[in-house]
This record gives structure tokens, sequence and C-alpha cells, in this order.
């Protein structure tokens, strides 16, 4: 290897002695080497106590010393913001009969927001009915049971709503 294709930084490449295997500590000094071996050049990262005993080794054409330092810890993937479609996917995939009237709220709002297109509705056997939903971009369909809401329901389902949407 010719010394133009060494990484000439004084970083450590490692976090630990390259001899001895001791692992350095955030703010431990610590002695970088460049030098020949078997016709190579080589960089090694040694502790204090190597370093004493690897210093009189022939061949060293460069030493260094610095300090350690931890790579910055990685930062936390922001939480994935809840919004009404991935909500109604949610409540849909639970299949909660508890959750109908917050399911079809936020069907309608999503085909208020051309999102959803409403296609049919389906009249059931027991006299409830279903309302069939085709996704404008995806072309899923979804099917949603129509709880038959009160408008004087209407304020606490949508409150429910937002609480289910806020994570509360």
């Amino acid at each position: 290897m010719a010394i133009k294709d060494q990484e000439w930084n004084i970083r450590a490449r490692s976090e630990s002695c390259q001899i001895c295997g001791h692992e350095f500590a955030d703010g431990e000094e610590f002695s970088t080497t460049l030098g020949l071996q078997d016709g190579e050049i080589r960089r090694l990262d040694i502790c204090d106590d190597c370093w004493h005993e690897e210093q009189h080794r022939a061949g060293a054409i460069s030493t260094w010393r610095t300090v350690f330092r931890l790579p910055p810890p990685k930062p936390e993937e922001p939480l994935k913001k809840e919004t009404s479609e991935s909500l109604l996917r949610r409540l849909i995939e639970t299949e909660e009969d508890a959750q109908g009237d917050v399911i079809l709220v936020l069907a309608v709002d999503l085909e208020r927001r051309k999102v959803f297109q409403e296609r049919d509705i389906e009249l059931l056997d027991d006299g409830g009915k279903n309302r069939i939903y085709e996704h404008k971009t995806t072309g899923e369909v979804f099917i949603i049971r129509d709880p038959d809401l009160n408008l004087r329901e209407l304020e606490d389902v949508q409150g429910r709503v937002l609480e289910l949407l806020l994570g509360k």
C-alpha cells in the first residue's frame, strides 16, 4: 500500500488498542503510530501501556498523541405522526366494533379531503348498511359498517377521533 493511499487523520480508527485490545474510555489519551511492517505501511492506535513497549520498535515513520472521543449518540428516530388515514387503517385492522363510529367519521373526513371516494352502500340483512370507499391513489377498497350516528353524537365522536390522533 502506498503512502498516498493512507488516511491521514488522527481520529482513532478503532475503539480499542490494536495491540492488547484495551477499550479506550472517553477522554483517554492514546498514541497513533504509522510505520513499516512487512513492507507495508501500517497505522496502529495504541494505549499508553503498549506505547511504552512499542516505541522502541524499528520502522516507525510518525507518531502522535491524541484523545479518544466516543462517537456522538445516534439521533432517535422521530415518532411517526398519526394521520387520519393511518389511524383508520389501524382501527380497521383491529376490527373493534366499539370504534365503528370513529371509523366512519375518519372515512367521511378522508372522503371530504379527496383521499377516499364513496363507491356504494350495501344494505345488510340485519337492517344495517356498509359503506364502500375506494382510496383514490392506491385503488384499495374499504368496507366500513355505518353505525347510524345521530348529529348529537357527532361532537363526542370527533373528540374521540382527536384523542386517538394525538395519542391521548
